[in-house]
C-alpha cells in the first residue's frame, strides 16, 4: 500500500490550452510537494504523453476530460485549496484503485494454484481409486482360486477322514 508521501510521488499531468493556467496549476502543485508534474497546452500530445508518462491523474480542461472518462474537474479560476483538495481525493482514489487491482491478481494466482492443487489430488484419487479396483479384482481371482482349490479338495479329504474314522471304531 502506498503511503501518503508517495502520493506526492504521483505522475500528474497538467493539460489545458491556457498556459497561464497551466503555470499555475504546476506552481500550486509543486508548492504543495508535488514532485512529477508534465503539462501541455497542445491537446494533440495528450496520447503521446500520456503512453510515456503513464499519469496518475490528468487535470484537463472539463469537456474535454469528461468526455473521455475524467473523474473530477477544476473549474477555472483554480482555488488553491480545492485544487489540491481534488487531486489528493483522486490520487487517493487511484491509490485504492492500484490496490484492489493488486488484490485481485493476488487472490486470482491463489485460484490457480489451489486449483492446481486440487487437480493434482483428484488425480491422485482416481489412480488410487484404479488400484484398489484391480487389487479388489486381484483378491476375488485369488479367493475363487482357493475357493475352487477347496471344493476339489474337500471330497478327496472327506473320504480320507471317514476312513480314518471308520478304522478307529
Amino acid at each position: 500500500m502506498r503511503s501518503n508521501d508517495d502520493l506526492i510521488k504521483a505522475n500528474i499531468l497538467i493539460v489545458d490550452d491556457e498556459e497561464t493556467n497551466v503555470l499555475l496549476l504546476q506552481r500550486i502543485l509543486q508548492r504543495a510537494g508535488y514532485e512529477s508534474i508534465t503539462t501541455t497546452t497542445d491537446p494533440t500530445r495528450v496520447r503521446t504523453i500520456h503512453h510515456e508518462f503513464q499519469p496518475d491523474i490528468i487535470p484537463e480542461a472539463r469537456r474535454r476530460a469528461l468526455s473521455m472518462g475524467a473523474r473530477d474537474f477544476l473549474l477555472k479560476p483554480f482555488d488553491q485549496d480545492e485544487a489540491l483538495l481534488r487531486i489528493r481525493n483522486l490520487l487517493e482514489t487511484r491509490r485504492l484503485h492500484l490496490r484492489l487491482m493488486s488484490q485481485n491478481e493476488s487472490l486470482e494466482e491463489r485460484v490457480r494454484e489451489r486449483t492446481i492443487e486440487l487437480e493434482r489430488s483428484l488425480e491422485t484419487l482416481r489412480r488410487t481409486s484404479e488400484q484398489r479396483r484391480m487389487l479388489l479384482a486381484h483378491l476375488a481371482d485369488v479367493q475363487r482360486t482357493a475357493a475352487s482349490a477347496l471344493g476339489k479338495e474337500g471330497p478327496e479329504g472327506g473320504d480320507g477322514a471317514e476312513a480314518e474314522v471308520g478304522a478307529a471304531e
